[in-house]
């Protein structure tokens, strides 16, 4: 078995929000109420203590275990699930956001019900967030886009993704 067949995909989280090794560089963005976000910018799959193929190989893994979950963006290493939903939706964004709390407290947004365009916060240990695309008769029945770390972005459905297992809260805003 490989070094990369070793790695459960539990460790892809750990892998996705740990830079090591920074060849980057920090910049700001700011919040619709012009709150300034501390960015990573630009960041390498070195970066993140990976290899392109290696990177490959995990957002193949993702596409295995969630088959439900269709790809819309292959895997690229330089923004975030909270960068995608919070600042850019943007294929060529470079902003790395680790935390998007500011976008929540400093007034851009209000938390409310799941309704297209809206954003989604899963909290607790999940620390994900995405945009939600649609919803249908009941919770079970939100689509979600999000970018999984570093790896790809998929259209799934709100619980059909890594960060909806075990201990987490949803909350989506607006």
């Amino acid at each position: 078995m490989s070094e990369l067949n070793e790695k459960p995909l539990s460790e892809l989280n750990a892998i996705n929000q740990n830079p090591v090794n920074p060849q980057y560089s920090t910049s700001t963005v700011y919040t619709p109420m012009g709150t300034p976000v501390s960015t990573l910018y630009n960041l390498s799959w070195f970066d993140h203590g990976l290899t392109p193929a290696q990177a490959n190989y995990y957002n193949d893994e993702l596409k295995l275990a969630y088959p439900n979950a269709d790809p819309l963006r292959e895997e690229y290493p330089s923004y975030n699930c909270h960068s995608y939903a919070w600042h850019s939706t943007s294929s060529t964004n470079k902003h790395w956001i680790n935390n998007p709390n500011v976008y929540m407290t400093d007034g851009s947004y209000t938390s409310g019900i799941a309704q297209a365009g809206s954003k989604v916060y899963y909290g607790n240990i999940a620390n994900h967030s995405g945009r939600v695309v649609y919803v249908g008769a009941s919770m079970y029945n939100v689509k979600i886009y999000s970018k999984w770390g570093n790896l790809g972005m998929y259209s799934h459905n709100i619980l059909d993704c890594p960060y909806a297992e075990g201990s987490y809260t949803c909350s989506f805003w607006k």
